[in-house]
């Protein structure tokens, strides 16, 4: 049988029999064979008369027409039927046309991912893309109707093929159908974010980006329209993408017996809705082994990373926060509470979470902590949750995967056996005796793997028989003592396992397997040394018995070998004192670097053995043990405060204090207790605790001035110049700052001196005392330098940018933030980072560099969002709408002052607050809407003075002076126009406004107007300009 075959989605082709036919065949009878071939019946005569030939008579239509079926004819011979008066293709042949197979393979009955893909590898472009007839316009209305239809086929077949292919992680198969989609349908969202997720998906970052360019560029040239803030959202998430490896351990182990599991897993995460999977079983069963398996297969998926989170020490709601912090590397700031600041750093995170024994926060004393999870869920939409834990925790968002042993009847059990007895003896081939005593050491553990690989671990000097044997014997015996609850056998199981391999230990090796119980985290060999005497030789002799584990180079101990272990210890109370001892002076020998140029190096060391010094410092605690106490205090303060972990750092030092105020009869308790009373405080004053702190701290300097110890009263002096100043009282504070530079003098305490006297710089610059200022930041600079605290010198340049600015000195400005902001890079402070770019874009405003500060600006803004900042965002929203004010674009100035009067407003910042009123007065009065700008000046100039927040409450009266102008109250607006240029806390922009507005007066008021105004400018107190105000707006 002959066969046609017509392509016409692209370049029209035509072939009979293998033949092409496309180049012999004239023009018009290509398109009346296609005509034909689309028509499920023969068409008249008339009808393709007036279709093809519309400008000609009826009758040259009509010998035009024979003419073309001539034509045909004589190519396609019988596939072609012409009668009198109809014309049609013969259904006798068979004949193949593409755009009739879309409906075929596309039918929303039937169609799959097969047909699709089969339907879109038909497309190569518009139906009859080259050919037209543009006399005809019937004919060409036609020929649009067959395109429009077929190219919506094919969209809807992208569409789900696209995303078929995110679910499957086939990204570059993806990437081929989604960039296939923009080009059908380039102002479609939806598309261009399929697209963009595919490619950063595949890690190509910068393509997504580049993307979402083009797909805001087209909308705004041809609909005048920005993104969505769905598209703006999933690009500013891309912008933020992880780039690095996932820091997930590595394991030698085969994975063998729980591929099911891991491909129900897999099906989950390849669901968008699979938000929490709890892995529940009893201990032993292999969650965490799964869990992680699963995990490394998605290592590369997540923008954000993936992220395994031991929670195996937590014991209470703050160290539960901890922990997640430091896993993520949240970069905790301010008083705002560090669950609501991971929350926040989450908020627009696509991650993985690895929650790994999370049954601790099911315990009572963790009660309504598990709600952080949920929380987790409903502010973070693209955060997944795997959990694992031997009970479940009935949250509706909840989805379960229960475990229990290994199947015996099949050969998982037998094969896991066989494959760690490999590891411990590489030349084992067991005879079919040895075997069946092995299925019966699988039959006794219940299946459970980590009583398989136990067991298998005494192949080194025990035959599987014996194995079998011991295991046997002692579960008999925790039978006879134990529950006959199926969980009660489960347990005896591997209470049985573990005792045998217990007898199996040497006495060196025993003793020391206890006392490693000690360590609630992972630790290295020197700590293992040093608080448990096991040498490395007994290390890797458990390791090789599969009784420790070791993770990169920290060896770790099963939850439940650590319960074990821990009954096996008999001289506790000796080891517990050992383990104190060596983590005091570990954070002591750390805390040597803590400030200098090793400072990450010492940060990072202590967050890794953060779990054990927990742990260390309440057994410190409840043993009075004041030297260790001692030599804890200060490098414990420091990591606390420079990690942003305030309510940690708050909770350990009230139960610090709680403890020792109880042992009064210590000859060293009341200069100990001082110290522990001045870190406390100053973790409340960070806390925002402020009445609270400046108690405690008042405590603290009662006793240090009883016993001499001024390093330790400046350091107290200071903070309660911080609480203070927090609350407006700058004269109290700069009382306070005096006094601690004093003491730190002469006690030649740099550290102290160098921080106190840039705190004082920043209080007598916000007073618009720039010399005094700067002399005290050029000696705190070169105590800094000598000390080499970069942290604090980053501060300090800052402060010395902001003083340069405000005295009008930008090339140095500049200078010093950018020296600043290399410090930060290169002791890698995100925060820092974020503060110094908002800097860097109000003083490219100051000089009209408009897009310099605009890439300032959306730098900070990234940084601060990373974070999950509120405080940054709102600064950030600050600057941009600053220079959309510049920029005259009020709408959208309007628009980012309100967002951070928002975020201002939910935090209690009230100075924040004040910032954005002020701004939004001066959108108000730029638009001419006096009444509103008098409002919202008002307001920002109430709570200005109110916090002696002297720079905004400068800005309020310029704007207000502006106003007076405008209003006709031209006396009291000459006034306070001087009054604002001849502040001396008043900035450059703020006296160039204010100097505007009093020029500007000159053409409406007499000379003696204008001069008693000055007078009155120039001698007028802010209390007094503050106390007419308020008559003024009565």
């Amino acid at each position: 049988m002959s066969k046609l075959v017509i392509h016409t989605l692209g370049p029209l082709t035509i072939e009979l029999d293998g033949r092409s036919l496309t180049n012999v065949l004239s023009r018009k009878a290509q398109l009346l064979l296609v005509y034909l071939a689309c028509q499920p019946h023969p068409v008249s005569r008339e009808v393709l008369t007036t279709f093809f030939w519309q400008d000609s008579t009826a009758e040259q239509g009509l010998t035009n027409l024979r003419k073309t079926l001539s034509e045909l004819r004589r190519r396609l011979q019988d596939h072609l039927v012409t009668e009198r008066q109809l014309v049609g293709l013969n259904d006798q042949h068979e004949l193949w046309l593409d755009i009739a197979e879309l409906p075929r393979l596309l039918h929303i009955e039937t169609a799959t991912e097969e047909t699709r893909a089969a339907a879109v590898s038909l497309y190569h472009g518009p139906f009859l893309a080259e050919l037209t007839l543009p006399d005809n316009p019937e004919f060409m209305a036609w020929v649009a109707l067959q395109h429009e239809q077929s190219r919506q086929l094919i969209i809807n077949a992208l569409h789900f093929l696209a995303k078929s292919a995110l679910q499957k992680r086939d990204y570059e198969g993806g990437i081929a159908y989604a960039q296939q989609l923009v080009t059908l349908e380039p102002l479609s969202e939806v598309a261009s974010r399929t697209l963009m997720l595919l490619l950063a998906r595949a890690g190509q970052i910068q393509a997504a980006l580049a993307e979402y360019a083009r797909c805001r560029q087209q909308l705004a040239d041809e609909l005048g329209v920005a993104p969505t803030p769905k598209t703006q959202t999933l690009a500013d998430r891309i912008a933020t993408a992880e780039t690095k490896l996932p820091a997930l351990p590595f394991t030698e182990a085969d994975f063998i017996g729980r591929e099911a599991e891991l491909n129900q897993i897999n099906q989950h995460l390849a669901n968008p809705n699979g938000r929490w999977l709890t892995i529940t079983g009893p201990g032993g069963v292999g969650k965490s082994w799964l869990a992680l398996q699963a995990v490394r297969e998605w290592a590369y998926d997540f923008l954000h990373g993936v992220y395994l989170v031991s929670l195996t020490a937590v014991d209470s709601p703050t160290t539960f926060t901890s922990t997640l912090v430091a896993a993520l590397d949240v970069p905790l700031s301010g008083p705002e509470p560090p669950q609501q600041q991971l929350l926040n750093f989450l908020r627009h995170k696509e991650m993985l979470l690895l929650l790994d024994d999370a049954e601790n926060l099911l315990a009572p004393a963790m009660a309504d902590t598990a709600d952080l999870l949920l929380a987790i869920l409903q502010q973070a939409p693209q955060v997944r949750l795997i959990v694992t834990s031997r009970e479940r925790f009935n949250y509706q968002m909840e989805q379960l995967l229960m475990l229990s042993g290994l199947p015996l009847t099949k050969t998982a059990a037998l094969k896991l056996f066989l494959n760690r007895a490999a590891q411990v003896r590489p030349d084992f081939v067991p005879d079919s005796a040895m075997l069946a005593s092995i299925r019966h050491i699988c039959q006794l553990v219940d299946g459970l793997p980590l009583g398989i690989e136990l067991a298998a671990a005494g192949l080194a000097t025990h035959s599987p028989q014996q194995i079998a044997t011991e295991i046997g014997q002692t579960l008999d015996f925790l039978r006879r003592e134990a529950s006959q609850e199926v969980s009660a056998e489960r347990h005896s199981s591997l209470r049985a396992v573990f005792s045998s391999a217990w007898q199996q230990l040497p006495a060196a090796e025993q003793g020391a397997f206890a006392r490693l119980s000690l360590f609630p985290g992972s630790f290295t060999a020197a700590a293992a040394g040093a608080v448990a005497n096991a040498s490395t030789m007994v290390l890797l002799s458990l390791l090789d018995k599969s009784m420790l584990k070791l993770v990169e180079d920290r060896y770790q101990l099963h939850p439940l070998l650590r319960q074990f272990a821990a009954e096996m210890l008999t001289e506790a109370t000796a080891v517990q004192a050992q383990f104190g001892r060596y983590y005091a002076r570990f954070l002591q020998q750390q805390g040597s670097l803590l400030g200098g140029n090793r400072e990450q190096q010492a940060l990072k060391a202590i967050e890794v053995e953060i779990d054990n010094i927990r742990a260390a410092w309440h057994w410190l605690l409840a043993h009075g043990s004041a030297a260790e106490i001692d030599q804890a205090v200060v490098p414990l303060h420091r990591f606390y405060d420079v990690r942003g972990w305030f309510l940690e750092g708050e909770d350990s030092f009230r139960e610090a204090v709680a403890q020792w105020q109880r042992r009064t009869e210590t000859a060293d308790f009341q200069p100990l207790l001082a110290r522990l009373l001045a870190r406390l405080g100053f973790f409340q004053e960070r806390l925002s605790l402020i009445d609270t702190a400046v108690e405690t701290l008042q405590k603290s300097l009662a006793i240090l001035q009883q016993h001499a110890m001024p390093s330790e009263e400046a350091l107290v002096l200071n903070h309660l110049g911080l609480a203070v100043y927090t609350q407006g009282a700058y004269q109290q504070a700069e009382e306070y700052y005096r006094h601690s530079l004093t003491v730190s003098r002469q006690a030649q305490v740099h550290e102290m001196q160098a921080k106190t006297l840039v705190n004082l710089a920043v209080l007598l610059r916000e007073q618009g005392a720039y010399q005094a200022a700067r002399q005290l930041l050029d000696e705190s600079l070169l105590l800094l330098r000598r000390s080499g605290d970069q942290r604090q010198m980053s501060i300090a340049l800052q402060v010395q940018g902001r003083l340069d600015e405000a005295e009008g000195a930008f090339v140095e400005a500049q200078a010093h933030y950018r020296q600043s902001l290399a410090i930060c890079e290169q002791i890698n402070d995100r925060l820092g980072r974020a503060i110094v770019c908002s800097s860097l874009v109000n003083l490219a405003r100051l000089q009209n560099e408009l897009p310099e500060a605009q890439v300032w600006a959306q730098q900070a803004l990234t940084l601060f969002e990373e974070i999950g900042d509120p405080w940054g965002m709102a600064i950030s929203s600050v600057r941009l709408g600053e220079l959309a004010l510049d920029l005259a674009d009020y709408a959208q100035a309007q628009q980012l002052f309100e967002a951070s009067l928002v975020l201002t407003q939910e935090m209690g910042d009230q100075r924040g607050t004040a910032v954005s009123l002020c701004n939004l007065g001066y959108v108000a009065l730029a638009l001419n809407l006096l009444p509103k700008a008098r409002k919202q000046l008002g307001k920002a100039v109430e709570i200005a003075a109110d916090i002696q927040f002297l720079p905004i409450l400068l800005k309020a009266f310029a704007g207000l002076a502006e106003l007076l102008s405008q209003t006709s109250e031209l006396a009291e607006a000459a006034a306070l126009a001087a009054f604002v240029q001849h502040h001396p806390a008043a900035d450059g922009s703020i006296r160039k406004l204010a100097g505007s507005t009093f020029q500007g007066l000159s053409d409406q008021l007499t000379p003696e107007q204008m001069a008693a105004a000055q007078a009155k400018g120039e001698t007028w107190e802010v209390t007094a300009v503050v106390a007419w105000f308020q008559t003024l707006k009565a």
